[in-house]
């Protein structure tokens, strides 16, 4: 009786911990990441290109606030807060220290700031304020507007 006890208590760990560890490899292979247009992805807040391997390069640090996007733009509100940025800034996209800089002093005169990013050539317009971010989606003919958030 202990034995058979036993053997089922031995079965009963090992299918635990197999569905753990299965369940552990599934959540560490997810992208933790939504894909928007071509290679660009939204994480945690900023919006990011994918390499071949996978390595995220920043494109619009924190904190994006609000996104849309279509097949050929995509267009971001960005509540700057820099708290990590300035590292991938500096080190991930080859920036000088004193341009990542100028950069956050722009956004931070700016406050709420817009961003423009057309995929298929990787150009990126932005910070821009509001009344810039209008007028520049009117110039490039963007067809997206960005919804308005509850409060």
């Amino acid at each position: 009786m202990k034995r058979a006890f036993l053997s089922a208590a031995v079965i009963t760990l090992l299918v635990i911990a197999y569905f753990v560890y299965d369940t552990y490899l599934c959540i560490k292979n997810m992208p933790p990441y939504d894909i928007l247009i071509g290679r660009y992805a939204y994480v945690e807040y900023d919006i990011c290109l994918l390499d071949s391997a996978e390595n995220l390069t920043l494109v619009v640090p924190d904190k994006v606030t609000n996104y849309m996007y279509d097949d050929e733009y995509i267009i971001a509100e960005q509540e700057p807060l820099f708290a990590s940025a300035e590292y991938y800034w500096t080190y991930g996209r080859g920036y000088d220290k004193d341009s990542v800089s100028r950069l956050m002093h722009r956004c931070k005169e700016i406050g709420t700031c817009y961003w423009i990013i057309k995929p298929i050539n990787h150009k990126v317009y932005g910070p821009l304020s509001k009344d810039s971010f209008d007028i520049m989606c009117k110039d490039l003919k963007v067809k997206i507007s960005l919804q308005e958030k509850d409060h």
